[in-house]
């Protein structure tokens, strides 16, 4: 196997919770090359159409070097790797005591990653209206308060 230096990593781009995480890698520093591509699009330009089928069977796809493929838990694990912030930490979720409760962590979010979706979308449409006693004593809980504790 050739050392690592470039990873793809596809994601569904009709998702809005995906789209999010997406935009965040790109913005992670990484210790390797790190492309983000929209799943569909780039199988439809002609782009890793080997693993098409994979894609629409739902798995998470990460391609390392342009010809490793790497699968949901395995996926996810290799993308925390390439991160500056998160690789010390996939090195632990890696071990084999832990490894199963990645995979169940991450499969509970991409079950519910269209509910996700919908609600991180209905809380750009309607925004926090702040208790201005609960928010000005740091005892406000609402998701998204800027002042929440």
């Amino acid at each position: 196997m050739n050392p690592i230096k470039k990873i793809t990593v596809l994601y569904d781009e009709r998702c809005s919770f995906c789209i999010g995480v997406a935009r965040r890698l790109r913005t992670e520093p990484t210790f390797v090359k790190l492309e983000v591509l929209p799943m569909r699009y780039t199988v439809k330009e002609g782009q890793y159409t080997q693993v098409a089928p994979l894609i629409e069977s739902g798995k998470f796809v990460v391609i390392a070097n342009e010809k490793e493929v790497y699968l949901d838990t395995k996926a996810r694990l290799m993308v925390l790797w390439a991160l500056k912030r998160y690789r010390e930490f996939s090195h632990i979720l890696a071990s084999p005591l832990l490894f199963w409760a990645v995979d169940l962590a991450f499969e509970c979010i991409s079950a519910n990653r269209h509910f996700l979706s919908a609600f991180v979308a209905h809380q750009k449409q309607t925004p926090h209206k702040r208790n201005s006693e609960a928010c000005a004593s740091k005892t406000c809980d609402s998701f998204g308060c800027k002042d929440s504790v």
